[in-house]
């Protein structure tokens, strides 16, 4: 249905099961960092940056990720949910609301 969106799921069962128990503690703070600095990248962005995240954030929880069922109950055109979604990626991507392109980096 909404195909035109890359998103993949990272699931790193497997992986997390081969380290030991500090590399494990390792990462999980590690990540906790890096989510706890988002709003902080999100804020040098722009302003907006910050509202616009906990926006796509509460979406996603209200529908459990289920963004089909979202769409028939906003009544949303399956075209737009797609552009929303591909918005979303690029905006999740980007940690902000300009496009931060990889060239000349």
């Amino acid at each position: 249905m909404f195909s035109a969106v890359d998103v993949v799921l990272l699931s790193p069962g497997d992986l997390l099961d081969s380290l030991t128990r500090d590399e494990r503690l390792y990462a999980h703070y590690m990540a906790r960092a890096a989510w706890s600095g988002t709003r902080i990248i999100l804020r040098q962005v722009s302003p907006e940056s910050t509202t616009i995240f906990d926006f796509i954030v509460e979406l996603h929880r209200a529908c459990g990720g289920r963004w089909p069922e979202l769409q028939e109950r906003a009544g949303v055109s399956e075209r737009d949910m797609r552009k929303f979604l591909e918005y979303a990626a690029l905006f999740l991507q980007n940690l902000g609301n300009y496009f931060v392109s990889d060239v000349n980096r």
